[in-house]
């Protein structure tokens, strides 16, 4: 079998098993509660993996790879960007939002900050909310969407990116519409585990191939484009410290983010969440 089919056969059985997912999942959907928190019932593993895999998906695995390419060493300050807002949200946001929204019966974050009540007092409030929801879901799908794409049509030679990007969609929206946020957990655990080993296994192999850590140490002092290989990307003083803060500023976003905060809502309990 050559190298177009092997991946081929595999990208068919990866979008098989999704769909199978959402299949199993719609088996334990039945309200609106379990279509959209999983019944409140997810364990901690599900949780984690699922809540991770969806702030970190395309972005992480393709834009900081490509961010650090480009850039070099000013790339290091992603990583506890990403860890702290990581830690914002477990320790500080997500034992919060599962108590209130408890509490209040809220079954989405937007129900969680507007409330229940009907009326002109609450639409305006409401509408405002769904519009920055809709709209920054809106591009951060259509980014997923692309990356997905762009890596497809880079792995089948031949494939049509805007192919790909319509193949992705259909899966994604037929185990979701089926479902619920039980087929997005279930799915994202297993991308999510993916993920992780990529990211793990990729670079200890990248560091065999280049001859170790000190090879490498060695091949980025060699690269001549400016900044490179200073953690500052070159910069001094306000410059400096405006890049540090910027990329640092990423995990500030993480507690804006709704399709996160539900995972956060749909813990089973306390000791889960620990």
């Amino acid at each position: 079998m050559d190298k177009h089919s092997a991946l081929l056969l595999t990208l068919s059985a990866y979008a098989i098993a999704l769909l199978v997912l959402g299949i199993v999942a719609q088996r334990r959907t039945h309200s609106q509660s379990e279509f959209l928190l999983g019944g409140r019932a997810l364990g901690p593993f599900l949780a984690a993996i699922s809540a991770s895999a969806s702030s970190s998906s395309v972005w992480t695995l393709l834009g900081v790879s490509g961010f650090a390419y480009a850039q070099g060493l000013l790339a290091l300050w992603l990583f506890p960007a990403c860890v702290g807002g990581f830690c914002l949200n477990w320790f500080l946001v997500a034992p919060r939002i599962r108590h209130l929204s408890r509490d209040d019966g809220s079954l989405t974050a937007i129900q969680l900050l507007v409330g229940h009540q009907r009326g002109a007092g609450f639409r305006a409030p409401r509408l405002v909310a769904v519009a920055i929801v809709a709209f920054s879901l809106t591009c951060y799908v259509a980014a997923q969407f692309r990356g997905a794409g762009k890596s497809f049509a880079a792995s089948f030679a031949g494939l049509n990116e805007d192919h790909a990007i319509v193949i992705g969609a259909l899966v994604v929206l037929l185990y979701t519409v089926a479902g619920g946020l039980w087929a997005v957990s279930l799915t994202d655990t297993v991308q999510g585990s993916l993920m992780a080993l990529a990211a793990v296994a990729l670079p200890v192999m990248a560091l065999v191939e280049v001859g170790g850590p000190e090879a490498l140490a060695q091949g980025v002092a060699a690269i001549e484009a400016p900044g490179f290989s200073d953690p500052f990307g070159g910069a001094r003083g306000a410059g400096a410290a405006l890049a540090v803060l910027t990329l640092l500023g990423i995990g500030l976003g993480y507690p804006g983010q709704p399709h996160v905060v539900n995972f956060f809502m749909a813990i089973r309990g306390e000791a889960e969440l620990r």
